[in-house]
């Protein structure tokens, strides 16, 4: 079930972040209801798992996208989870791999934040989907079951991955459907300004 609730943590969690960042008007209810799905699927995924609570609550505090209320609720929360998940969890953890996760989350997050100023871009959509196909070999590939056999723990690292796949997956249909109606409206203001012209 990890697979799914990852995926529903990063698609869910890039939908409701478009809905805030574009101000499109949608019902409470349905806000509302993404913020419950996010969070009961992050609690399910952070349940057990302190490597994964620790990883999200550094990524909570330390991330320049922590922009509103909402995400940095996340902060109280993956404290909690953290100390929830140091007494119910296996606590054999690498911690350099640890370290570096959290490093690689932080410092990528952050550039991604402040090259890409614009909400919509080719260029933002052809590095998103380029980000995509490569998380998607790293899963599938011999990389995770190969540190699997030098670190036991190795979960928290495919949970991370997913969340990743799936708020990448929910951020591309995002990118084409913001560019394919920016680029109708610039069409359709183009019409109107040459109907003009003749009038």
């Amino acid at each position: 079930m990890y697979i799914l609730h990852s995926l529903i943590v990063g698609a869910l969690g890039k939908i409701y972040d478009d809905i805030e960042d574009l101000h499109i008007p949608v019902n409470t209810f349905i806000v509302d209801s993404l913020k419950a799905l996010i969070i009961a699927s992050y609690v399910l995924l952070s349940y057990n798992d302190l490597a994964f609570s620790i990883v999200t609550l550094f990524m909570s505090i330390f991330t320049y996208g922590i922009d509103n209320s909402f995400w940095k609720s996340f902060i109280p929360l993956s404290f909690f989870m953290t100390i929830l998940s140091y007494y119910t969890s296996d606590k054999a953890i690498c911690i350099p791999l640890l370290i570096f996760f959290i490093l690689f989350g932080i410092i990528l997050s952050n550039i991604e934040d402040r090259v890409f100023k614009e909400e919509a871009s080719y260029r933002k959509l052809y590095t998103r989907l380029g980000g995509l196909i490569a998380l998607i070999i790293v899963y599938f590939s011999p990389i995770l079951p190969l540190i699997h056999t030098i670190i036991p723990n190795t979960l928290f690292i495919e949970k991370i991955l997913l969340i990743c796949i799936g708020g990448l997956f929910a951020s591309i249909i995002s990118q084409v459907l913001q560019l394919h109606i920016d680029t109708f409206n610039n069409y359709k203001d183009n019409i109107q300004q040459y109907i003009h012209q003749f009038r």
